[in-house]
C-alpha cells in the first residue's frame, strides 16, 4: 500500500506498523476519501495473518463510518477499541453498542436514511462482540490492560 504522494509504503517485514490518519487531503480525497483504501488495506493485513486494531476517539460522521467499517472487520479478526468519554460519535456508538440506545441520526442530529440505519443495525448484529472493546478516556491502566489482553501490547 502506498502511504503518501511520494511512493512511501509500509514494510511488512517489521514487527509492527502504526497507521495514523492525520488529516485526509480535501484537495484529493475529500473529507472521507481515504476510508475505502485504508480499510481495504486493513482487510488485506488481516488476510495475511497480521493483527489489526482500530482505535476510535471522539468524532463526527466520518468517525461513525470508521466505526462501522471496523465492525465489519471484526469478523476477520480485527479489534475495535472505542474510547468512552472522548465525546461525540464515539460515545453515541457506545450507548448503542453497550446500552442498546439506538440513535439513528448523523452527527448533526438529522435522521439517517432508513436503508443506512438498517445496514448499520445488521453490521452491529453480525460483528464479533468479543473483538469490540470500550476503554475509558484517560484511564491509562485500563486501556493498557485491554491492549495486553488482546496481545497488542506485551
Amino acid at each position: 500500500m502506498t502511504t503518501d504522494g511520494y511512493g512511501g509504503g509500509l514494510d511488512p517485514r517489521h514487527h509492527a506498523n502504526v497507521v495514523v490518519a492525520n488529516k485526509p487531503s480535501d484537495a484529493y480525497l475529500g473529507w472521507n476519501g481515504d476510508l475505502t483504501k485504508r480499510f481495504s488495506f486493513f482487510e488485506e493485513l488481516l488476510e495475511l495473518g497480521y493483527k489489526v486494531g482500530i482505535v476510535i476517539f471522539n468524532g463526527g460522521d466520518v468517525t461513525t463510518e470508521e466505526i462501522y467499517l471496523a465492525l465489519k472487520l471484526t469478523k476477520l479478526g480485527a479489534h475495535l477499541f472505542v474510547v468512552e468519554g472522548s465525546g461525540r460519535e464515539a460515545d453515541k456508538f457506545i450507548k448503542t453498542w453497550r446500552d442498546g440506545v439506538i440513535d439513528d441520526t448523523n452527527a448533526k442530529g438529522v435522521a439517517l436514511a432508513t436503508a443506512l440505519a438498517t445496514t448499520r443495525g445488521e453490521i452491529r448484529a453480525t460483528a464479533v462482540k468479543a473483538n469490540v472493546h470500550i476503554v475509558a478516556n484517560n484511564d491509562v491502566d485500563g486501556s493498557r490492560a485491554a491492549f495486553v489482553a488482546t496481545a497488542f501490547l506485551a
